[in-house]
């Protein structure tokens, strides 16, 4: 799980325009379930990109091949859990990981 939070907070970095920008992590338990929320108020995922992020090989970076969210999923889903994500591009994007309290 270390990996997939290390994913999302390095995700929110790199969407930060030049002059930076802020990153808001929290967490709750609700229903019987953990959920985390990684928020940023970086540049966003385009409306034509969003069916995309959790496929493999789908990048927008210059420098990256596109496995992140892909690898971030498939060990979530190992674990029992989801993620899913909302996005409004130039303000916030937020991304929610629900986990089971026990397997």
């Amino acid at each position: 799980m270390v990996q997939v939070f290390l994913n999302l907070v390095m995700n929110s970095i790199e969407a930060f325009p030049d002059y930076g920008g802020e990153i808001e992590m929290t967490t709750r338990l609700q229903e019987g379930q953990i959920l985390v929320e990684i928020k940023d108020n970086g540049k966003g995922i385009r409306a034509e990109d969003q069916s995309k992020v959790f496929l493999p090989f789908f990048t927008t970076k210059t420098n990256s091949v596109g496995l992140g969210l892909a690898y971030t999923q498939k060990i979530i889903l190992t674990h029992g859990g989801t993620i899913s994500y909302t996005s409004k591009p130039g303000v916030v994007t937020a991304f929610t990981v629900t986990l089971p309290t026990s397997v």
